[in-house]
């Protein structure tokens, strides 16, 4: 899941699960760097909430899933 938005006109191609892990199992290189992209992202994803835990004091102002902290007033 993810939020994007383009700076210039572009097109997004929607692949289906069993395709893109048939295309990726035929070129295991690009399957690589794609799951070490797909993993950083979730990384940073646990990074970014544990700080706002940590900033918070609570799990309090934390969304997740969107990857936005919500102040205590916002609830």
């Amino acid at each position: 899941m993810a939020t994007a938005e383009c700076l210039t006109p572009c097109k997004l191609i929607k692949i289906e699960k069993r395709r893109l892990n048939s295309v990726l199992e035929n070129d295991p290189q690009s399957g690589m760097l794609f799951y070490k992209r797909l993993a950083g992202a979730v990384v940073q994803r646990l990074i970014d909430n544990y700080n706002a835990f940590l900033s918070q004091g609570s799990l309090k102002g934390v969304t997740y899933g969107s990857g936005q902290v919500v102040g205590p007033d916002e609830e």
